[in-house]
């Protein structure tokens, strides 16, 4: 009887060792992989793959997150996530290389700038409605005074080579109103004569004193001139943005 005992007791505890042994598997090496998590669990992705980060991750997708939600979106996607500058401060971070590894700025517990490991910065377009497009700019983009805003707008939008642009709180208060100016009388080249909908490049310097939010908008309307004669309504399109 003493004998059965003691080979269940020692089957018991080579299993207990086992599973000791696995767990610091995963927590030691496979936690460390791409496509784990920080279990040591594989990640599901709705078989989409990472490792080119391009598919997995937009210019501006974690942009306005909470840490929170950002650490569990990219834990969906199976990508590394930290954060490396924490409200204006530095935090103390490993020198490894990791691609693909997202590298995150915090400010009041959002995410306002990440950058990908093994990324090459590129500048990117935000193509809106109505055939307006603003360079260089992406939705939630963190802007500081004074903001050069260069974009096209189709030709109708101007009067005078006026276009009016406002930036103002999600709570739709004015912070400042101002507008941008393009060659609206000048046509495009190869061109003989004017068109409503003709591409007009525009550039707007503004200076503005940021409001005490985290978010606010950017608005790019077509100019009132003629609206009340002709019974238009105004026409306009925004993207959000993030306060300095």
């Amino acid at each position: 009887m003493r004998k059965i005992i003691a080979l269940v007791l020692s089957i018991l505890l080579i299993g207990f060792i086992i599973i000791a042994l696995i767990g610091m598997y995963k927590f030691n090496f496979l936690a460390s992989k791409e496509g784990y998590d920080i279990d040591g669990n594989k990640t599901v992705t709705n078989k989409v793959t990472c490792k080119n980060t391009e598919n997995c991750i937009h210019s501006n997708e974690y942009i306005g997150f909470t840490v929170e939600a950002a650490q569990e979106l990219a834990k969906e996607k199976g990508v590394r996530f930290r954060i490396v500058i924490l409200d204006g401060k530095p935090q103390p971070t490993t020198r490894d290389y990791r691609p693909g590894r997202i590298n995150a700025e915090v400010l009041n517990g959002k995410i306002i700038s990440f950058k990908i490991e093994g990324k090459t910065e590129t500048s990117v377009d935000l193509k809106l409605e109505k055939n307006i497009t603003l360079f260089n700019f992406s939705e939630r983009k963190k802007i500081n005074s004074p903001l050069t805003l260069r974009g096209i707008a189709p030709r109708a939008w101007f009067f005078e080579g006026i276009i009016p642009i406002t930036l103002l709180t999600l709570e739709e208060d004015i912070v400042v109103q101002s507008y941008g100016t393009g060659a609206w009388l000048e046509p495009l080249e190869g061109e003989t004569e004017l068109k409503a909908n003709d591409p007009i490049e525009f550039t707007a310097n503004i200076t503005f004193t940021s409001p005490r939010t985290d978010l606010g908008k950017i608005r790019v309307a077509k100019d009132p001139t003629g609206f009340e004669e002709t019974g238009e309504l105004p026409q306009y399109v925004e993207t959000i943005i993030l306060w300095p």
